[in-house]
């Protein structure tokens, strides 16, 4: 069997850390390497994506539809129920929260990681295991330079999908703001908190993105409050679980 701190370090299949004790070492010797390789984006529109999916994910994107980190948790969340004690660290992204234009897969897949991890994270809190949910924005590795280009289709060049395609085109890697070895150290300070919040934003262009994001829902969401509510039958509260 495999080290688990060798499953960890393959960010690129599995996007999920378990419990180390030394993460930080392995975190600041391997997250330059591991991010520069992580999975491989396909930028683009939804019509294309779905269409190079079978190619996809014979290569670097197969953790994404295999669903690498449900494996993961499967395999040691037996050991650490026993011990009562662990943690489980999911790589999600800004992307795991809100989407983009010509993204659709990439960001189907955060998603169903972010509601996957916060569903098992209250079946085993009460065995003294716990969740961290990362989601990062830009890190200074080779994300962009592993971008799979698909053939423009003349439909979307002047959509937002081609804006975008032009923009990641010329600005690459540039203005990617975040430090993987100041990553990894901040995962590891969570970590070591006694109550270590479900989710952690991790960088200045993730914490704008989704103060944005938030903001627009929340005020989208009181908006819709009197539909919601009449839809109801009389005297039934609905299935809200504590």
């Amino acid at each position: 069997m495999r080290q688990p701190w060798r499953l960890a370090c393959q960010s690129r299949v599995y996007e999920t850390w378990t419990f180390l004790p030394s993460l930080r070492a392995i975190g600041n010797c391997h997250a330059p390497r591991a991010a520069s390789k992580s999975s491989c984006p396909n930028i683009a529109p939804i019509d294309q994506s779905t269409r190079a999916r079978r190619r996809v994910d014979k290569k670097r994107w197969g953790g994404y539809f295999r669903i690498g980190p449900i494996q993961v948790t499967r395999a040691f969340v037996g050991g650490l129920r026993a011990r009562k004690h662990g943690t489980f660290i999911h790589v999600s992204s800004v992307g795991g929260r809100t989407g983009f234009p010509s993204g659709a897969l990439y960001h189907a897949a955060k998603f169903g990681l972010e509601g996957f991890a916060e569903a098992v994270s209250q079946e085993i809190a009460e065995f003294g295991i716990k969740t961290i949910i990362v989601e990062p924005g830009s890190i200074k590795t080779g994300f962009v330079g592993n971008i799979r280009w698909t053939q423009e289709l003349d439909a979307y060049r002047d959509s937002a999908v081609g804006k975008l395609r032009r923009w990641i085109a010329q600005e690459g890697d540039a203005n990617a703001s975040g430090d993987p070895v100041k990553m990894a150290d901040a995962i590891y300070t969570v970590n070591q908190m006694a109550e270590p919040p479900l989710r952690t934003v991790l960088g200045a262009d993730a914490y704008a993105v989704l103060e944005a994001g938030y903001s627009r829902s929340l005020e989208a969401l009181k908006a819709q409050k009197a539909l919601a509510e009449s839809v109801m039958f009389e005297g039934k509260s609905g299935f809200m679980p504590e």
